[in-house]
């Protein structure tokens, strides 16, 4: 992996990192640039079923971009993090470790984010304390704070029949 340097030169050279478009002193998303095609379909192939199978950090990742992104661009972030564990596991020697489909759920964990703010204060020389609740309600009582609602829940728009006519559907 030498021949590359790093994940992130692998993973450009592959055609799956993020464009960057910048004009005026804004930032806009660019287009990747292309790899080749073979490893791209490759890839796709790997983040297709990566997204399929349950309760992993892939599956997770997809499923926490999603709704924000859409499905492409989850896609190629699944890719990009496929290319970056291949790029480490070929440079460390070791096989591929996977963080589980609970990750970003540890990672943003209420208790976690309340024990970092409080930690913030007291450096800032808050003195604080806090009392936990006694039981959690509303949405800090679900175990992940993803939106279930999917794209194809939306109305659909009348549209005309052949005949003209406006159909539902």
């Amino acid at each position: 992996m030498s021949r590359f340097g790093s994940a992130k030169a692998f993973a450009s050279r592959a055609g799956v990192c993020p464009g960057n478009w910048e004009s005026a002193g804004k930032s806009r998303a660019g287009r990747s640039r292309k790899g080749p095609k073979w490893l791209g379909a490759c890839l796709h192939a790997c983040a297709m079923a990566a997204i399929r199978s349950k309760d992993t950090y892939l599956h997770a990742q997809y499923m926490r971009l999603k709704p924000r992104r859409g499905h492409a661009k989850s896609i190629k972030a699944v890719q990009h993090s496929i290319i970056v564990s291949i790029s480490h596991m070929l440079d460390s020697r070791q096989p591929y470790r996977d963080l589980g489909g609970a990750y970003f759920t540890q990672l943003y964990s209420p208790e976690r984010l309340a024990a970092h703010h409080l930690a913030t204060l007291r450096e800032l020389g808050c003195e604080v304390t806090a009392n936990p609740p006694a039981e959690r309600t509303g949405w800090m009582a679900t175990s992940a704070c993803l939106p279930t609602r999917s794209h194809r829940s939306r109305a659909r728009r009348p549209r005309r029949s052949s005949s003209g006519w406006m159909v539902q559907g």
